[in-house]
């Protein structure tokens, strides 16, 4: 997050995986023992794709390439 405040070379990726990785229905699936393995499986995905796309690694990105394809990281430097 640090990085993505700072407007490091992390970028739009980042922060599309950011938002996946806090979506509300995740926890809420994996706490109610719901669609089996399906939510830890996601977050792990998009936590690994974060994890590349904050490294530079200019592939990341890939697992929500089509989720908030308008989120960008200048809006999570706003107040």
């Amino acid at each position: 997050l640090l990085a993505l405040a700072a407007g490091g070379r992390a970028g739009d990726p980042a922060a599309r995986e950011l938002l996946a990785v806090q979506a509300s229905d995740w926890a809420f699936l994996t706490t109610r023992a719901w669609a089996g393995d399906y939510p830890t499986d996601r977050v792990r995905a998009h936590a690994h794709e974060l994890g590349r796309a904050l490294a530079g690694d200019p592939g990341a990105g890939t697992a929500a390439r089509n989720l908030a394809v308008h989120a960008g990281a200048a809006a999570l430097r706003e107040p």
